[in-house]
């Protein structure tokens, strides 16, 4: 029951991130410069979370598709 409660509240969450993140000016300079430094930042800590988690590969594994999704892809 508690994971259910966990997974609701996540999509919920993300659901409601997604609905402000659509609401502002795709065009808006200060916006995608925030956009993009927000997305260097999450790559820098994917790249740090891949080397902290040598020697644990199924962790590891997730962050680099996490990596090449989100970084390389774009």
């Amino acid at each position: 029951m508690f994971k259910l409660k966990s997974a609701l509240l996540i999509t919920i969450g993300v659901g409601a991130l997604t609905l402000t993140a659509c609401s502002s000016s795709p065009t808006d300079p200060e916006t995608i410069a925030k956009e993009e430094a927000e997305q260097r930042e999450r790559c820098r800590q994917l790249q740090q979370d891949i080397e902290d988690l040598k020697g644990r590969p199924i962790r590891r594994g997730a962050a680099i598709e996490y990596y090449n999704s989100e970084c390389i892809a774009n």
